[in-house]
């Protein structure tokens, strides 16, 4: 888990852990709204993601998603794509490598 910071700021948190099957991004969380739509958390996401890449390169990252978050779109703008879909929530995996280019899971 880590913290997020801007300016002596904490703006949010996010974190990833390995499960058996895939590595879990999870509490993806913008505390401080001032620092909304300023591309801080979408950047701490592709970090935490390249690291997460770094350490576990062939499990998938993947991500749960409520259907109801409006942030569905974000995850998606960022490379992750729903994989598997259940009654309240998408089970989404990350399409892209971290960097933005190439593929990323298996067929890396």
């Amino acid at each position: 888990m880590m913290v997020i910071e801007k300016d002596g700021k904490k703006l949010g948190c996010l974190g990833f852990r390995r499960l058996a099957d895939r590595v879990d991004v999870y509490n993806v969380i913008l505390g401080e709204k001032h620092y909304s739509k300023k591309g801080h958390m979408a950047k701490a996401l592709l970090l935490i993601c390249a690291e997460a890449r770094r350490r576990y390169a062939n499990l998938p990252i993947m991500v749960s998603v409520l259907k109801s978050n409006r942030y569905v779109k974000w995850y998606a703008r960022r490379g992750f794509v729903v994989g598997k879909e259940h009654d309240d929530y998408y089970e989404m995996c990350l399409a892209i490598s971290p960097s933005g280019t190439g593929r990323s899971g298996a067929e890396e």
